[in-house]
C-alpha cells in the first residue's frame, strides 16, 4: 500500500488587524461557547495551483466581514505580484481564483502593513488516478470503528483507496492511524490528511449552528480539485455509515453505468443494544419502527455531469435528490452508536420500543466474522 500523511497548513486573519470573523448572517448565537467552537480567525484554508489552466484556487471559510480586508490586499506568488482575484461564493465556502499565473510554492498575502504566506498545493493527477476510494472526515473516531468501515467498504463495494481528513484527533496519532489504515487487505492507497481548522459550532450555542460549519464543505471542495477528480469513482460515507446494495452491487459498479455519474442512498437508523462496554457496526441490529430516514449520501464520478458542480455533504448542488435516492437499490445503516457523541448524546434511545431487524443483522454477520472480532 502507497500511503502518506500531509498536514493542511492554514492561512489567519493577521492579529495585527484586531478583527474576527462575524457570525453568519442568519445564526443567532445563545452561548458565549460558540465562539470557541466558530472559525473566526482562519481566512483561507488552502491554495491550490493547476497547471493545467495555469490558476490558483484559493479555499475559504465565507469571509463575510473579512472581505474588506481582501479587497484591498496585494497578493504575491514567490514574490510575483498578482492580479485581483475572481471571488466564488459558493454555499458555505468562498473562493478565489487567479488566472494566468505561473506555479509557485508561496501564497503571500499583504495589506495595512501586514504580511501571511502560505504553502501552495499543486494538483497531482496521479494521487488517486483510476482508485475507487472512500472519502469521510473524521475526529477521534475509535480505530476498530474505522478499520471495520473499511473493512465493509471493500467487502461490499470494492474500494481500494481511502482518504480520511483527520480533523483535530486528540484520541491517538496520525502514525496509529495510518497504521490502522496499512492493517486492511484490498487497499492499495491511503492518505491521512490532518486538518486543525475549528469545524463549526453546535446546536446548543446557537441557532441555526449548522451555518456557522463550514470546514466540511470546503474541504470536500478542495480536495476534489487538489486529487480527487482523477479517481474512478468517490464514495462520500462517514464512519458511522454502511451502504446497503439490495441486489448486492457494488455501488462502485453502480455510479460507473449512472446518470450524470451520480448514485445516492439515503439512511436508515441502526442502534446496538445498551450495557456493552465496546461497540461496533456489527451490533447495530436494532431498529426503531417509524424512524425517519437520514439526509442521503452519494457516490460520485468524475468525468459525469454531476461531478462538475459544487458539492455538498448530503448531495450535489444543483442535482435534486429524488431522482438520485433509490430506495429499493442502495440504503445506508446509520450506527447510532459509533459516535463520540460530539454533536448531541447519541446514546439516549428508546430502546424499549426497538425491534431486532434479522436482515441487518444477517448482513453485519456476512462481513463481520468472528474471526475479525480483536
Amino acid at each position: 500500500m502507497t500511503q502518506t500523511i500531509t498536514r493542511l497548513t492554514s492561512l489567519t486573519i493577521p492579529p495585527e488587524l484586531g478583527l474576527r470573523r462575524d457570525p453568519p448572517p442568519r445564526a443567532k448565537v445563545t452561548s458565549e461557547a460558540f465562539w470557541d467552537l466558530y472559525d473566526s480567525t482562519t481566512l483561507f484554508y488552502t491554495a491550490i495551483y493547476d497547471a493545467v489552466v495555469r490558476q490558483l484556487h484559493v479555499f475559504a471559510p465565507p469571509m463575510l466581514n473579512f472581505s474588506l480586508v481582501v479587497k484591498r490586499a496585494q497578493f504575491y506568488l514567490n514574490g510575483q505580484k498578482l492580479d485581483a482575484p475572481h471571488v466564488i461564493h459558493a454555499e458555505k465556502f468562498d473562493q478565489l481564483i487567479f488566472v494566468n499565473i505561473p506555479s509557485g510554492s508561496i501564497l503571500t498575502m499583504a495589506v495595512d502593513g501586514t504580511e501571511s504566506a502560505m504553502p501552495v498545493l499543486s494538483c497531482d493527477s496521479a494521487r488517486f488516478a483510476g482508485r475507487r476510494v472512500v472519502y469521510t472526515m473524521s475526529r477521534n473516531n475509535d480505530l476498530a470503528w474505522i478499520k471495520d468501515w473499511m473493512i465493509w467498504n471493500q467487502q461490499m463495494h470494492k474500494a481500494d483507496a481511502v482518504l480520511i481528513v483527520d480533523n483535530g484527533t486528540t484520541a491517538y496519532e496520525a502514525d496509529e492511524l495510518a497504521a490502522t489504515l496499512r492493517s486492511v487487505a484490498g487497499y492499495n492507497r491511503a492518505e491521512v490528511m490532518q486538518v486543525p481548522s475549528r469545524y463549526g459550532p453546535d446546536i446548543t450555542t446557537a441557532h441555526r449552528a449548522q451555518d456557522g460549519a463550514f470546514l466540511q464543505t470546503a474541504l470536500m471542495n478542495a480536495f476534489w480539485m487538489l486529487w480527487l477528480r482523477y479517481a474512478r469513482a468517490v464514495l462520500n460515507v462517514d464512519v458511522d455509515e454502511l451502504i446497503v446494495s439490495a441486489s448486492g452491487e457494488a455501488i462502485f459498479d453502480a455510479v460507473e453505468s449512472a446518470t450524470f455519474g451520480l448514485v445516492m442512498a439515503t439512511g436508515h437508523w441502526r442502534y446496538a443494544a445498551p450495557g456493552s462496554p465496546v461497540v461496533r457496526h456489527r451490533d447495530h441490529t436494532l431498529m426503531l419502527p417509524g424512524d425517519t430516514a437520514c439526509p442521503p449520501k452519494y457516490c460520485l464520478r468524475p468525468d459525469g455531469l454531476a461531478a462538475r458542480q459544487t458539492l455538498k455533504v448530503h448531495g450535489v448542488k444543483n442535482f435534486k435528490r429524488v431522482p438520485f435516492v433509490n430506495r429499493e437499490h442502495f440504503t445506508f445503516l446509520h450506527c447510532r452508536n459509533i459516535s463520540t457523541s460530539w454533536k448531541y448524546d447519541r446514546s439516549k434511545c428508546d430502546y424499549g420500543a426497538m425491534v431486532e431487524d434479522s436482515e441487518t443483522k444477517t448482513l453485519l454477520k456476512q462481513v463481520y466474522s468472528e474471526t475479525i472480532r480483536e
